[in-house]
Parts: structure tokens; C-alpha cells; sequence
């Protein structure tokens, strides 16, 4: 009879403990370690073994930075030669190869096709630097290759290299102005280059020599639209109402239908109201 009171008494106290238990649990629960000082003393601990192995990790890899920068500048240096070296070697042996290839004119010919082939294709893939070097080859091989220059041209244009740009294709005109006469392809070809001079020193400001190769476009290709264009263009740009004028006269004469014909005359009908007011 004892040991069962005895038994009632102990399991009575265990349900009063877990009642204690469970309404002060939230209060337990919102307890912040951080301000239990044993807790916060071994979190302190860690957290300055960890600085110091961080330090150590850091100092660990500037050491090896340091002794390997040495043999990383070696090795640098060791491949940039190896490869001057390599382009060196490469491009004798193409001189030594298109000197053969000259003295074959069937060889010479297909090579130049060949070249200008993988040009056409670098230049579809926008590899413009290795397109340059094809080119390039061309004219080692073939001084006066018009069709290099001018795919060689473009690329300085697709680059925005207008220097280089203006350059060669002042060179083409060198090359057909000392053939005697010019046949119609050459005259047409003269024209496309004196609109693309046109068009370079039309972008660096310098109007004046814009205008004098549009004008020269149009007298190796009077008809052409867009030399009269380009033409009419200019005249406006520095204020030639009379040379604007007479050339849309032309344009309309060789192209009615041309779509930008509406906006000249609106633009050089504006000129001519802004010149009124101003006398």
C-alpha cells in the first residue's frame, strides 16, 4: 500500500514538472545563447581560430604567388618568343613559296582565288583580322589586285579604320588612273572608290573634299543614282542651293521613282525659305 502512495506521489510531481515545463517553453525557446557567457565565449573562440586560420591561408598564398612568379614570367616570355619566332619562320617560308608560285602564272592565279575564297568566308564569319591577312597575301603576291585592295578597304570600314581605310583606296585610284585608256569596268570601279574617298571624308568633317570625289563619281557614272545621291547630299550639307538643284534635276531625269526625291525638294525648298529670311 505504501509503494503504490509512494508510486502515485512521484508520477503526480513528473505531470506537475511537464505542465511547469510546457507553459514557460516559449520563454525557453526566445533565450539568446549570445548572452550566456559560457556560450558566448566558445563562439568568440572559434571565431578567432578562424581569423587566424583565414591569415594564415592568405599569407600561405602570397608565399606561393611569389615563388612561382618568377617561373610564370619565364614561361610567359619563353611562349611569346617561341611564337615570334614561329610567325618569323612562317612568313619567310610564304615569301619563299609565292616567289615559286610567280614564276607559274597558272599556280599564281589559283592561289589568288584560293586566298580570296577563305577571305570572302572570314569575313562572312566576322573574322576580319584573319581576312585582312588573306588579302594582304593577295597583294604580296599581286601589286595591283583591285579586287584585294578594295575587300581589304572594306574591312578598315568595318573596323572604323578610316585612315587605313582612306589609304587604300586612294591607292586604287593610283593603280587605274596609270591605265590608259580606262575600259568601262575600270571607269565604273574608279567611281565606287572616288564615293567610298567621298564617304570616309564626309565621316572626318572634311567636306570639301567629300564633295569634290562625289562630283568625280558622277562624272565617271553620271547615271548612277547613288553617286547623284550622295552628290546631292553634300550640296545641302554645306549649303549649295544651286549645285543641290541642278543635280535632283538630274536624279529625277535618270531615276523618278527614286524614293528620297520628295525629301530633297523639302529640304532644299527649306534652304531656300531660311536664305529669304535671312536677306
Amino acid at each position: 500500500m505504501l509503494d503504490f502512495i509512494l508510486l502515485a506521489i512521484i508520477f503526480l510531481s513528473l505531470i506537475i514538472i511537464i505542465v511547469i515545463l510546457f507553459r514557460k517553453f516559449p520563454d525557453i525557446v526566445t533565450i539568446d545563447i549570445h548572452q550566456i557567457p559560457k556560450e558566448k565565449q566558445i563562439q568568440v573562440k572559434h571565431r578567432l581560430i578562424e581569423d587566424r586560420i583565414e591569415r594564415k591561408m592568405i599569407l600561405l598564398r602570397d608565399k606561393i604567388r611569389k615563388f612561382f612568379s618568377p617561373l610564370e614570367k619565364f614561361l610567359r616570355d619563353f611562349f611569346i618568343k617561341l611564337k615570334d619566332k614561329i610567325l618569323i619562320l612562317e612568313e619567310k617560308y610564304r615569301q619563299k613559296s609565292n616567289l615559286l608560285i610567280q614564276k607559274e602564272p597558272e599556280k599564281l592565279q589559283q592561289r589568288i582565288r584560293t586566298l580570296m575564297a577563305e577571305g570572302q568566308e572570314l569575313e562572312q564569319s566576322d573574322n576580319l583580322i584573319e581576312a585582312e591577312r588573306r588579302y594582304i597575301e593577295i597583294i604580296n603576291l599581286d601589286k595591283k589586285n583591285l579586287s584585294a585592295y578594295r575587300a581589304l578597304g572594306k574591312i578598315y570600314l568595318e573596323k572604323k579604320d578610316y585612315e587605313h581605310a582612306k589609304e587604300t583606296f586612294k591607292h586604287i585610284l593610283k593603280i587605274i588612273s596609270r591605265k590608259r585608256p580606262l575600259l568601262p569596268e575600270e571607269m565604273d570601279r574608279a567611281a565606287e572608290t572616288h564615293l567610298e574617298l567621298g564617304s570616309i571624308y564626309k565621316i572626318l568633317g572634311k567636306n570639301k573634299k567629300a564633295l569634290l570625289n562625289f562630283k568625280k563619281a558622277v562624272d565617271l557614272k553620271p547615271n548612277d543614282p547613288k553617286a547623284l545621291d550622295a552628290l546631292i547630299e553634300m550640296s545641302i550639307i554645306i549649303k549649295d542651293r544651286q549645285l543641290a538643284t541642278q543635280v535632283l534635276k538630274e536624279l529625277k531625269e535618270v531615276n523618278p521613282e527614286n524614293e528620297k526625291i520628295e525629301e530633297f525638294e523639302k529640304r532644299i525648298a527649306d534652304f531656300k525659305d531660311k536664305e529669304l529670311k535671312m536677306s
